[in-house]
C-alpha cells in the first residue's frame, strides 16, 4: 500500500552580480496560500503533506561529506521556510529503516 505524499517547493529565483539584481519571474504576492513577500532572496517554502507519518531528513551542499540530518517528523503536513543558497537534498522515511521511494 502506497500512501499519497505531496511535496511542494516554492521559491523566488534571483540572479545577481555586483551591480544589478533582477527577478526572473514574479507570480504576485500570493501563490495559493503562500505569501511570497515573506520570503527573502534565496529562501523557499517547503510544503510536505502526507496521510501517514514520515520523517524528513536534509542535506546541503554547504557541508561536504556530511550525513543526512533529521529535521522533523511530519504527521499530516509541514511548511518550512528554507535557505536555497546551497543545493538541498531531502529524504523521507516511513520509519528509521524504510525510505519512501
Amino acid at each position: 500500500h502506497c500512501s499519497p505524499l505531496i511535496f511542494t517547493y516554492f521559491f523566488w529565483n534571483c540572479c545577481s552580480d555586483r551591480h544589478t539584481m533582477s527577478w526572473l519571474e514574479n507570480p504576485g504576492r500570493y501563490f495559493g496560500k503562500y505569501d511570497l513577500t515573506e520570503l527573502n532572496v534565496d529562501e523557499a517554502y517547503l510544503n510536505i503533506t502526507t496521510d501517514s507519518p514520515v520523517y524528513l531528513y536534509g542535506l546541503t551542499d554547504e557541508c561536504y561529506r556530511c550525513p543526512f540530518t533529521y529535521l522533523n517528523k511530519i504527521e499530516e503536513s509541514l511548511i518550512l521556510k528554507v535557505s536555497t543558497v546551497y543545493g538541498l537534498y531531502w529524504r523521507l522515511y516511513k520509519n528509521v529503516t524504510n525510505k519512501i521511494n
